[in-house]
């Protein structure tokens, strides 16, 4: 056994080491948000919930997704039987404006909550140091316990059966669920633009909700016909997927129809522009010409008589006549 006692050296390692444990376990503490004894009280002000579940001291505090502060405490008002959280807002962000809106959000899945601030105009009345955030600007806090104790005992039993047999759908599925998930944000948001346009069109989109709902009434008071319909529709679809060689090589053709159609229609507009002058200067012989025709209506049966008269085979003095008397006529 060493009865020597220790020299200054390990004396000063022991010391070093012990004051590096302890100044770990310091820095530890603070960065989970523990509060320093001996460090003065910044900006602080309160808030009063109707509900406080899972608001525990050193809860965080947001504005934007930002950390601001921590809760200092967090106790019953035996005066307003609301839950007071006491709130400590860091130097940088405080105070805040008279206006701010306070709401609890939930941090996990398994309940853990923050205070969400939402910060008013900073050029007006700030609330002073040890205040309290107007009750009217606190908003409600609704729960899922809430939310499924308005439904009948038949709803929530079949709530519980849904999310048991969703469960067992989507076990080995977590890849796809995220997937879809990640979709979730542009979906949402062609959707609010869908939304957008549909609330300016409120009139003509109520004619056609109610328009729908009377198509699906009259399908549904006639299923029989519906069934035709479905089937017949089926039938359709059948033949066009058998020809689908034939309608795809129809639908190849059509361009170059359409080029030559345009070609044509082009010709066409020349033509008649063309035209156009000389069917200007017969409009005015076109009065005449009718009355000429109403009255060969009159000359047509002799003249048809006289030539059955004449025969297939004309007088040979007949003939020579007219070779003379024809262009003289002219």
């Amino acid at each position: 056994m060493n009865k020597q006692a220790p020299s200054v050296a390990r004396v000063f390692t022991m010391l070093a080491f012990a004051g590096s444990c302890i100044g770990l376990l310091i820095f530890l503490w603070i960065s989970f948000g523990g509060a320093t004894p001996f460090a003065p009280e910044g900006y602080r002000v309160n808030a009063e919930f109707n509900q406080a579940i899972a608001l525990g001291a050193q809860s965080d505090v947001r504005i934007s997704g930002v950390s601001v502060g921590r809760v200092v405490s967090v106790g019953l008002d035996k005066r307003t039987g609301l839950s007071r959280a006491l709130i400590q807002i860091q130097a940088p962000y405080a105070p805040l404006p008279a206006n701010t809106k306070a709401i609890l959000r939930a941090k996990t899945l398994i309940g853990e909550t923050y205070i969400q601030l939402t910060p008013g105009n900073r050029n007006g009345p700030h609330i002073p140091d040890d205040g309290t955030i107007p009750s009217t600007h606190v908003a409600p806090i609704v729960t899922l316990d809430q939310i499924l104790s308005t439904f009948d005992p038949q709803t929530r039993r079949a709530f519980q059966v849904w999310q048991q047999q969703q469960g067992i759908a989507l076990t080995g599925r977590g890849e796809q669920l995220n997937a879809a998930i990640a979709q979730l944000f542009p979906f949402a948001t062609n959707v609010d633009r869908v939304l957008a346009v549909l609330h300016r069109q409120g009139g003509a989109t109520s004619t056609f909700l109610h328009d729908t709902g009377q198509v699906f009434s009259a399908l549904s008071a006639s299923p029989s016909q519906l069934q035709a319909f479905i089937r017949n529709s089926n039938a359709t679809f059948a033949a066009t997927a058998a020809q689908n060689v034939a309608l795809a090589n129809t639908i190849r053709a059509f361009p170059p129809f359409l080029i030559q159609t345009r070609s044509t229609v082009n010709r066409v507009t020349r033509f008649a522009q063309t035209t156009k002058p000389l069917i200007d200067e017969f409009l005015p012989a076109a009065p005449p010409l009718s009355r000429a025709l109403q009255g060969s209506v009159t000359l047509a049966p002799e003249l048809l008589n006289l030539m059955e008269s004449l025969g297939p085979q004309p007088q040979p003095g007949l003939t020579a006549a007219a070779r003379t008397g024809i262009p003289a006529l002219q």
